[in-house]
């Protein structure tokens, strides 16, 4: 079903003028969460769960899927399950990274798409007990840089919440 997901909502565009507002997984106040700055011309959605947001913007460069789940995995075992729901190829495990004193990795793959490359940049981090969360942004191949920069501006919003 991410499969799915994360290849319908490839899409993203540019900062909107009209604004923009937080969106939170998981979406109950439930605590460390994500926050992240979605302009308000992008369609964003989560699941019923609410612990699964995806944003994506008008033009279509680029989209955003935030993950968070209650499960006993490490970063890398968590990101292999994102790349094989995502029949992703060519894992590459990158840097580590620290969002508020919580830690993980970047990771990066593409997806075959049809008729189209998707690039696929992921951080995955550990949430503390059994709380692992991922955000992760799409663009096509190709784009150019200009046109990735709205997503890009989303996806380095990304925060980690630890209260309600």
């Amino acid at each position: 079903m991410k499969t799915i997901i994360l290849a319908l909502t490839i899409l993203a565009g540019g900062l909107s003028a009209a604004g923009a507002h937080d969106a939170r997984v998981p979406s109950s106040g439930q605590t460390p969460g994500f926050v992240l700055s979605v302009p308000d011309d992008w369609n964003s959605q989560s699941n019923p769960e609410g612990n699964y947001l995806t944003a994506a913007a008008p033009d279509h460069s680029a989209a955003i899927v935030t993950t968070f789940d209650a499960v006993s995995a490490t970063p890398d075992e968590y990101a292999n399950v994102q790349f094989n729901a995502a029949k992703g190829v060519s894992l590459v495990k990158g840097a580590p990274v620290t969002i508020n004193g919580f830690s993980g990795f970047s990771y990066t793959f593409d997806i075959n798409g049809q008729p189209r490359v998707l690039n696929v940049r992921m951080i995955v981090l550990k949430l503390g007990g059994r709380s692992i969360g991922s955000c992760s942004i799409i663009t096509t191949q190709g784009e150019r840089d200009v046109d990735k920069a709205a997503g890009n501006a989303v996806w380095s919003s990304l925060r980690v919440v630890t209260k309600p």
